[in-house]
């Protein structure tokens, strides 16, 4: 069974660089992906922040490309904090759809 998703949305903020311990590099960052409801035959805006995290040279060109305000779509794993049990997207792959 694959595990992939693809994800778009509104990135909340400039993403930066990171170190681990280990001296890898990654970024983590969250995008307010938009989702429309129907709710007595009117549309409902509802906004969802996710969690997003890139590795290695995927992280560097990021931080590079990506602004505040960004709409992105990121393509990845859906995988859950070990710690505080929340959700959130490993990307493989993400893209700028368009730059406010």
């Amino acid at each position: 069974m694959k595990n992939e998703v693809i994800i778009e949305g509104v990135l909340f903020k400039t993403p930066k660089l990171k170190r681990t311990p280990q001296g890898r590099k990654m970024t983590q960052f969250r995008i307010e992906n938009i989702v429309y409801l129907t709710k007595d035959d009117e549309d409902v805006e509802n906004m969802n922040p996710i969690s997003c995290e890139l590795w290695h040279e995927l992280a560097e060109r990021a931080v590079t490309i990506l602004k505040e305000g960004d709409m992105v779509q990121v393509v990845g794993e859906l995988r859950t904090n070990k710690k505080t049990k929340e959700l959130f997207v490993r990307g493989g792959f993400y893209k700028r759809i368009a730059r406010r």
